[in-house]
């Protein structure tokens, strides 16, 4: 996948575990994201409403079990790594 191509998804199972660590660590969670031509990362946000979902891997792309509850992440609010090859 390209950057830009589908939003980002991420588990509601992952950002409830994060916001645990959040509260009692105090430190940042910030999701990093590998694309084809590029990496970035986003700085979770846990005041921010995002779009949430059921999604996950579909019939076409893998397990048509493996759906849940998932938060989408717009491109856009990432930040690009610059010169990471």
């Amino acid at each position: 996948m390209n950057y830009g191509d589908f939003p980002f998804m991420i588990s509601y199972k992952k950002i409830e575990a994060a916001k645990l660590l959040h509260d009692t660590s105090k430190k940042k969670f910030n999701l990093i994201y590998k694309c084809k031509d590029l990496l970035c990362f986003h700085t979770w946000d846990f005041d921010k409403e995002y779009t949430f979902e059921y999604g996950g891997r579909t019939v076409s792309t893998r397990d048509p079990q493996d759906i849940e509850p998932v938060f989408l992440i717009d491109p856009k609010d990432c930040t690009i790594v610059e010169g990471y090859a």
